[in-house]
């Protein structure tokens, strides 16, 4: 699915079309040049979709501590980014 047939397929099963841009744009810039990419997206969805009541099961409280983690980390490797501003 790609274009506008993949953005249509996204709102049928309830996401954002915003988010099938963003892991089309995340495909292109890893280098995925064929439909493949789209593919494995694609399943890794589905597996999302099937697995999403097992991870209900695990309590906001236990989740939480690794969300906080996971957010330093992101925060502390962003630092060491080089950003040119040009205006």
């Amino acid at each position: 699915m790609k274009g506008k047939g993949g953005q249509g397929g996204a709102a049928l099963v309830g996401t954002s079309t915003v988010t099938t841009v963003v892991e089309s744009s995340a495909g292109i810039a890893a280098g995925g040049r064929t439909g493949m990419t789209s593919f494995v997206t694609a399943i890794a969805f589905l597996a999302a979709i099937i697995f999403a009541p097992v991870v209900s099961i695990v309590p906001a409280a236990a989740i939480a501590p690794a969300l906080i983690s996971y957010c330093l980390l992101k925060v502390f490797s962003h630092r060491r980014c080089e950003v040119e501003v040009s205006i």
